[in-house]
């Protein structure tokens, strides 16, 4: 395009004007349309040129509520973590924590797994639900949040004794099932107020606030021939790690 402006430029100056005009007004031609075109390639690379650039803000796999949800999940296992975290070498042995595990074709996560002294595995569940939550022993559990929003919620404690059994078939199919193990549910929100039936009717297992987790553990029943050591640890952990594998889409 440049080159076509040019000999045109030049032809016309050649007819008015000589060779040597024509000549003059030929290089001034090249010169300006060159600049032009320069800017004209900025402006395109800024701009990436005529790509269509996506907003990868549309591009959560998951929707408005689920991905709040998530987070929510998330922050409550901060929470829980920091409390461990103060807790470790002082009234617990350690921590594991888990992605999902498929073990016989049947998928399940463990929040936190703790190592108790004179207590044994503990499977925390956790939970950040804020507001009101109604629990008992049904298949669902109710929350009324600050807004007045009602929302049901599988039973934790339902969900905490089958994180138990599989992890107990999976600790006995590797010959390290030597201790006791236990399950709690733990809600981490400061607003939560949880109400639990009690009787026939009640949880399943233990349910409280986080601040309560440290005296909870400390009115474990005792017994002085179940311990750990780092050995102990690190043949858990690694059993775990072996069984993590993608959700397969089934918890069955």
């Amino acid at each position: 395009m440049r080159l076509k402006k040019t000999i045109l430029a030049a032809i016309v100056a050649f007819a008015l004007a000589g060779p040597f005009v024509a000549c003059a007004i030929a290089v001034l031609v090249f010169a300006l349309t060159k600049k032009d075109d320069l800017r004209s390639s900025d402006k395109s690379t800024n701009a990436y040129g005529s790509w269509d650039i996506p907003d990868i803000s549309d591009l959560n796999p998951l929707n408005k509520s689920e991905h709040k949800r998530k987070e929510a999940g998330d922050h409550g296992e901060q929470l829980m973590k920091s409390s461990l975290q103060s807790l470790n070498g002082r009234v617990i042995n350690g921590y594991i924590t888990t992605k999902n595990i498929l073990f016989q074709k049947k998928n399940f996560e463990i929040d936190f797994l703790v190592l108790m002294p004179q207590v044994g595995l503990i499977v925390v569940e956790v939970k950040h639900y804020s507001g009101k939550v109604y629990c008992s022993n049904d298949k669902a559990w109710t929350q009324i949040n600050s807004k007045g929003e009602r929302n049901t919620y599988k039973n934790a404690s339902l969900q905490s004794l089958r994180t138990i059994s599989l992890l107990n078939e999976m600790l006995t199919s590797a010959n390290v099932n030597n201790w006791p193990l236990l399950s709690v549910v733990v809600f981490t929100h400061p607003t939560a107020n949880v109400f639990k039936k009690t009787g026939s009717a009640s949880p399943q297992t233990d349910i409280l606030k986080r601040d309560m987790f440290e005296r909870w553990l400390n009115e474990q029943e005792k017994n002085d021939t179940v311990t750990f050591t780092i050995d102990d640890f690190h043949k858990i952990r690694n059993l775990l790690k072996a069984n993590e594998h993608e959700f397969s889409g089934s918890t069955l």
